[in-house]
């Protein structure tokens, strides 16, 4: 993991200690999971979103989070 990971997972980790049901935060955190090659932790976040949302509208139906290749 670089700097700038930590740095965002610590970021994330504050954002989320205010309020767990930061929806940006939680997504931010599931794409950075998924990334670093943790995709059962980010598809069982983003499955929890979409249960979370109560509207019906869904702010975070994006595409499946994908490994990072260089």
């Amino acid at each position: 993991m670089n700097l700038l990971h930590v740095q965002a997972k610590h970021i994330r980790s504050q954002a989320l200690a205010i309020n767990e049901n930061n929806y940006k935060a939680l997504f931010r955190k599931a794409k950075g999971l998924g990334e670093t090659g943790y995709f059962e932790k980010a598809e069982k976040i983003l499955d929890d979103l979409l249960k979370k949302n109560e509207s019906g509208e869904c702010r975070c139906n994006h595409p499946p989070v994908r490994p990072y290749i260089n």
